[in-house]
């Protein structure tokens, strides 16, 4: 594994490529640099604006899923859209180290959402067979978010309203699977993501470990931690509908 110094020099010189490949892409285009290590806060620069976040936000939740699955290649313009409703094309390239683990990545986001438009008005005017998307295929939502609280909450709140069953009547099934969803979509690769789940679902962290276990198969404790998480990540806040 190479140095933490190579690392953060690796880190450096990305960091001083993402404004000149902004502003070399031009007014539509964003460049994003990821810091993986820092996984709650890993947005360390981003210039273009067109997903109005910061430094220090945290990765979207396709990256979440995409680290959570354990894959490490690189993604070449794959299409989502915002929750604004814009239409992106994206790429995402990793910086690996010699296990092939990824450290960090730069992304790179442009918006479409014209040129799609412009390209069906074209078929149509010429009737050359361009056709506008069936209203029945599903592109993926990639949410941009500021940060890592609205990243878990975001992700909890969608994932129990999908059950369809209020929190308070909820059983041991249906919190399994609210625990299981959100460790596919990568959400326990963020810190304090744990005792935010328990008090979004009514239950102590203890369980929510226990269920983790039986979801997993790893071992889980409230001691233990995982290497990703980091002591610098911010604190998540009290579920409102939890707070007193």
């Amino acid at each position: 594994m190479p140095r933490q110094a190579s690392k953060d020099q690796v880190v450096g010189v990305l960091t001083l490529l993402v404004e000149p490949l902004a502003c070399a892409l031009g007014p539509r285009a964003e460049v994003v640099l990821h810091d993986l290590r820092r996984i709650d806060h890993s947005v360390v620069a981003i210039s273009g604006g067109l997903t109005e976040r910061k430094p220090g936000a945290p990765p979207t939740d396709l990256l979440l899923q995409h680290l959570q699955a354990g894959r490490n290649n690189d993604l070449y313009r794959y299409h989502t859209t915002s929750k604004a409703g814009r239409r992106l094309q994206s790429s995402t390239i990793f910086a690996r180290d010699d296990r092939g683990a990824p450290f960090a990545c730069l992304c790179i986001n442009v918006d479409i959402t014209e040129w799609l438009e412009l390209s069906v008005s074209l078929g149509e005017l010429l009737e050359a067979g361009v056709q506008p998307e069936s209203a029945g295929h599903h592109r993926p939502v990639e949410n941009f978010l500021p940060d890592v609280a609205d990243l878990v909450a975001d992700a909890v709140n969608e994932v129990i309203a999908e059950t369809a069953v209020p929190v308070e009547l909820m059983r041991k099934h249906h919190r399994v699977e609210v625990i299981t969803r959100l460790e596919k979509a990568g959400l326990f690769l963020v810190q304090d993501a744990v005792p935010y789940v328990a008090a979004a679902l009514g239950i102590s962290r203890y369980t929510v470990y226990k269920y983790l276990r039986e979801v997993t198969g790893e071992s889980h404790d409230v001691a233990g931690d995982r290497p990703s998480r980091r002591a610098t990540a911010q604190k998540l806040p009290v579920p409102q509908e939890a707070a007193t």
